[in-house]
């Protein structure tokens, strides 16, 4: 059985869609255990008869807290006044072994600095980076760092690229994972010297296919299995691309129920459409490790439905079950005459 701990409290849409992301992850997943951790009034409706089957209950474990991490709290903040929130609480039970993964939809801020406080990180890295994927016209396209760190330097962005090649083997199983570096063009003299530089030590890295420079357009078109950017930057390009994707979805449904004859064209394709939406839908892709702590964290989407968080934890689960950390451990195992020249 595979035990993951569910901060519920903390996202942009309350604790509901959290419940009901854990009641859909038990249902899909038959060898799923939940530690739910939430303030006393998301325990309280979580103890209530209808939120969870009779079989259900056996794998679930309430956990009620003090206290909630708001968005606008600050890291400081939370280490210093919230150590008893849903969490802290929930990354509490990671670092006590009381589980094999957590998830949170909160403050991504406070759960990295929490992250860092109670698991440390892996040997070689200063930071962990937040490494999600996006629908490719093959497969999808792995991003990282996703927020994790705004302004990283040469050394934290390679240890980053390493991690990445890493979990396109893990969870993809592509062996040789071709790796860009995002920019402003494709052309070499294009970009800032962070990312020539970067560049310029992948080409000359082993085990690493460097494919050269990506654009944002290339978040899609299937030419990199992995992109790799400053935090910042990874940052606006998800959630440009998620909020063209919701965009896409509403002009395309309405513009199949405006007219008649759009309506029998909907009918004819139905299947084909769903599949579309499905395809596009950023709540099938939601969930975003932290790559690089010493305990296995997901990150949700603030703003996640259902379905989103019920992904998340899936990929929680799927991570556990594939030995993530301990994997990426392995991974990053360099000598110390590979260290890298920052000036």
């Amino acid at each position: 059985m595979t035990r993951i701990a569910l901060d519920l409290c903390g996202g942009d849409l309350g604790f509901a869609p959290s419940l009901a992301g854990a009641r859909m992850a038990l249902k899909h997943d038959p060898n799923l255990a939940l530690d739910l951790y939430g303030t006393a009034e998301a325990i309280g409706v979580a103890e209530q008869r209808s939120s969870f089957t009779d079989e259900q209950r056996q794998r679930v474990q309430l956990h009620t807290c003090e206290c909630m991490v708001d968005m606008t709290d600050k890291p400081m903040q939370v280490l210093r006044n919230k150590a008893e929130s849903s969490m802290a609480k929930a990354i509490d039970s990671l670092q006590n072994d009381q589980c094999q993964g957590m998830v949170s939809s909160g403050n991504t801020s406070a759960l990295v600095t929490l992250g860092l406080q109670k698991l440390n990180t892996l040997a070689g890295v200063e930071r962990p980076a937040i490494c999600t994927s996006l629908p490719a016209r093959q497969g999808r396209t792995w991003l990282l760092d996703m927020g994790a760190n705004l302004e990283p330097t040469l050394e934290q962005m390679l240890v980053n690229a390493r991690m990445g090649v890493a979990q396109c083997r893990l969870v993809e199983d592509i062996q040789h994972p071709r790796v860009g570096v995002m920019n402003v063009g494709t052309e070499g003299g294009k970009g800032t010297r962070l990312e020539w530089k970067l560049a310029e030590l992948l080409q000359n890295e082993a085990g690493i296919e460097f494919s050269g420079f990506a654009e944002g357009a290339d978040l899609f078109s299937g030419n990199f299995d992995l992109i790799v950017c400053d935090g910042f930057t990874g940052n606006v390009a998800l959630k440009t691309a998620e909020g063209m994707s919701r965009y896409l979805k509403n002009e395309l449904t309405e513009v199949l129920h405006r007219h008649w004859s759009a309506r029998f064209f909907l009918v004819l394709t139905r299947r084909t459409l769903r599949r579309f939406r499905e395809h596009m839908d950023p709540a099938n892709y939601n969930g975003a490790a932290l790559l690089g702590l010493g305990g296995l964290v997901v990150k949700s989407h603030g703003s996640s439905n259902a379905n989103g968080v019920r992904h998340a934890i899936d990929y929680a689960a799927k991570l556990a079950r594939l030995g993530c950390v301990d994997y990426l451990d392995s991974s990053l195992e360099r000598p110390s005459h590979e260290s890298v020249a920052t000036s």
